[in-house]
C-alpha cells in the first residue's frame, strides 16, 4: 500500500513532462477538424471558433523547432488533402487572432524548414 503514493507521483510527474511535447497526429487531426472547410476554401467567412481554438490549443503546445517540425509533419500526412490551399493554412492563425506563424504547409513542403523565429 505504502507503493500507491510513489507511482501516483511518478504518474504525475509523467503526465506533466508529456504536456510539453508536440502533439500527436491523432490529436492534431482532431483539433484541426473544425478548419478543415476553411482551408478547402469553402467558406468565405472566418474560421469558426471551434478552429480557432484547437488550433490554439495546438500551437501552444509547440515549444521547440522538434515540435514544430513534427506539427508540420502531422499536418501534412494526416490533415491535408488534394483540395486544400496552402495559403489558407497560412492565414489560419491570423484569422483567428492568434500571435503564430505557419508557412503555407501542402504535400511538398519541407517540415525541415520550419523556424519558430
Amino acid at each position: 500500500m505504502a507503493r500507491l503514493p510513489v507511482f501516483l507521483c511518478f504518474l504525475l510527474l509523467a503526465l506533466m513532462g508529456s504536456s510539453s511535447a508536440a502533439p500527436s497526429c491523432p490529436t492534431v487531426k482532431t483539433q484541426l477538424a473544425p478548419c478543415h472547410s476553411y482551408v478547402e476554401g469553402n467558406l468565405k467567412a472566418d474560421p469558426s471558433e471551434a478552429c480557432c481554438s484547437g488550433l490554439k490549443d495546438i500551437l501552444e503546445l509547440v515549444k521547440t523547432r522538434e515540435d514544430g517540425v513534427s506539427l508540420c509533419n502531422c499536418i501534412k500526412t494526416t490533415v491535408i488533402d488534394d483540395r486544400d490551399i496552402p495559403s489558407r493554412i497560412a492565414e489560419l492563425p491570423k484569422k483567428c487572432g492568434l500571435p503564430y506563424k505557419i508557412p503555407p504547409i501542402d504535400k511538398n513542403f519541407d517540415c525541415n524548414k520550419i523556424s519558430l523565429n
